[in-house]
């Protein structure tokens, strides 16, 4: 398999000598796969949904498996059949909501300008 700088060399993609992208160049120079293509291969998992499930829950339910592996395939199985928990989120500030999204889009650098006095 070529290492990352033979396939910047075939692919003419610049980096400067930190590794960082040139100005102007892209790290995709193909661009984005169709639309359809993506389809086709969502498509084609899902046919091995009934598989995969039924794959979670024996190993869910293995004494043998190890307990990482029975609590990632119970945590996969309650996230797909219930969707992910809710995550609360509490912001104590003196700004509302709005004043403080206008305040990041102006200058999202500066998040000094969001601390409480």
């Amino acid at each position: 398999m070529p290492t990352q700088t033979e396939m910047d060399r075939t692919t003419k993609i610049e980096r400067n000598e930190k590794g960082h992208w040139v100005p102007g160049t892209s790290g995709n120079p193909k661009g984005r796969k169709p639309e359809r293509e993506i389809a086709d291969v969502r498509e084609a998992a899902k046919e091995w949904t009934t598989e995969a499930v039924a794959t979670l829950g024996r190993i869910a339910t293995d004494l043998k498996a190890p307990h990482a592996a029975q609590v990632a395939a119970a945590t996969a199985l309650l996230d797909r059949g219930w969707g992910r928990p809710q995550q609360r989120i509490e912001a104590h500030h003196r700004m509302s909501l709005v004043e403080m999204l206008r305040v990041i889009d102006q200058d999202p650098a500066q998040p000094k300008a969001l601390e409480q006095d």
